[in-house]
């Protein structure tokens, strides 16, 4: 809107300024002893009345069409369940009421600002995963699980994974990222007659004892928290599953998964590079490692001190 009113204000591609005209203040001492203010400026369009009803109009429309600009955020008198798990909402209004701001006192905050029933409603918000703008939202500036890993190892406040993390990282889907995703749900098949079990999909789990982490695994049960890969290479698959042992990276995904879906039991599942022709699955049955958690929960939360 504001770039429109500025464009709308330059002159015409068509006029022809003359480079060779003096200024009238560049005349005052020599052709001219003084001028007057009304006489430089002449041609100044008198000032509208401050009515409020550009503002007025353009709050309406916005918050009609739920807009999530920045602007908003001043005016807005209800909030609905994205307001309450949002980083982006949550670090806008912490900001905006707290005069001690550091890293401590915003995880602090956001523990007292979020409630179990919005995260309930998000996650079921959230089920078609990347086919809905709230799992987006609700991602923004989370850790989430598949990072779970890096972000404890990681030394660097402003490289790829925290540029990630904000979505400032440009994603290209690669031909395996796409055999991927078309596999999930006929491998998800083949685990659940291998484990006579019924699962349903999920949408992204937040909890507000741990506000900055999230997780989306493939699926869930009563008893288990399912994540699915399906490599394309055999290479890949070690990096995953190598001799029944799970990889360090997608062992602290899952285990956060556990975690903030509330299960004490995993299913880490690792599909053939060429299930389309042996739809052979590999399932390793994982127990949730609180300390495990903890521990990489807390080398994050040296560096988010370090940082203050």
């Amino acid at each position: 809107m504001f770039w429109l009113l500025r464009r709308s204000t330059e002159p015409s591609v068509t006029s022809v300024e003359c480079y060779w005209r003096k200024p009238t203040l560049a005349k005052v001492g020599s052709s001219l002893k003084a001028a007057k203010l009304n006489e430089l400026f002449k041609n100044v369009p008198p000032v509208a009345s401050h009515n409020n009803s550009f503002l007025k109009k353009l709050l309406e429309k916005g918050l009609e069409n739920k807009s999530k600009g920045i602007l908003f955020e001043y005016y807005k008198t209800e909030e609905n369940a994205i307001d309450k798990v949002s980083l982006y909402h949550l670090i806008n209004k912490f900001v905006r009421n707290s005069s001690i701001i550091t890293a401590e006192n915003f995880i602090q905050y956001c523990q007292q600002e979020m409630n179990d029933q919005p995260c309930k409603e998000i996650l079921n918000q959230t089920k078609d995963q990347s086919n809905t703008g709230t799992w987006f939202e609700i991602r923004y500036a989370r850790i989430t699980a598949s990072k779970f890993y890096e972000a404890a190892q990681s030394t660097t406040y402003d490289g790829c994974l925290v540029e990630s993390i904000l979505g400032a990282a440009k994603f290209k889907s690669t031909k395996a990222m796409k055999r991927g995703l078309s596999l999930d749900d006929k491998v998800l098949k083949v685990v659940a007659r291998k484990k006579l079990i019924k699962v349903e999909k999920v949408g992204i789990f937040v909890d507000k004892r741990y506000p900055i982490f999230g997780a989306s695994p493939d699926a869930v049960n009563a008893e288990f928290c399912i994540e699915i890969k399906c490599p394309s290479k055999e290479s890949t698959l070690k990096q995953y599953l190598n001799d029944g042992v799970i990889g360090k990276k997608p062992f602290a995904q899952i285990q956060l998964q556990m975690l903030l879906s509330g299960r004490k039991k995993g299913l880490f599942c690792v599909a053939s590079p060429n299930f389309e022709v042996n739809k052979d699955v590999s399932i390793v049955e994982v127990e949730l490692d609180i300390f495990f958690c903890c521990k990489k929960q807390l080398c994050f939360g040296k560096k988010l001190s370090s940082q203050n």
